[in-house]
C-alpha cells in the first residue's frame, strides 16, 4: 500500500484541550522514521503449519521501526 493507514498519527495534529477550550496545533511537523502498520508481511505459526501472512498494527510495525532506529543511531 502507499497510503496512510486511518489509525496513523503522522505529521502535526491538533489536540482539543476540554478543560480549557483551546485547541492546540502540534509544531512537530518532522518525522524522523515511520514504518508501515498495515499489511505487515509477518512470519506466522499455527499448530499444524508454519507460514506469512498480511497482518496489521502497530505491534507488527514496532520491530521495523527499532531495526531502523539502530540503524539511526549506530550511523550516529
Amino acid at each position: 500500500y502507499n497510503t496512510r493507514s486511518s489509525f496513523s498519527n503522522f505529521g502535526p495534529t491538533d489536540y482539543y484541550n476540554p478543560v480549557n477550550g483551546q485547541t492546540l496545533t502540534s509544531v512537530r511537523a518532522r518525522v524522523d522514521i515511520a514504518a508501515p502498520g498495515e499489511a505487515v508481511i509477518a512470519a506466522w505459526s499455527t499448530s499444524s503449519a508454519n507460514s506469512y501472512a498480511s497482518v496489521s498494527g502497530t505491534s507488527f510495525s514496532a520491530p521495523i521501526v527499532a531495526g531502523g532506529a539502530a540503524l539511526i543511531a549506530d550511523a550516529g
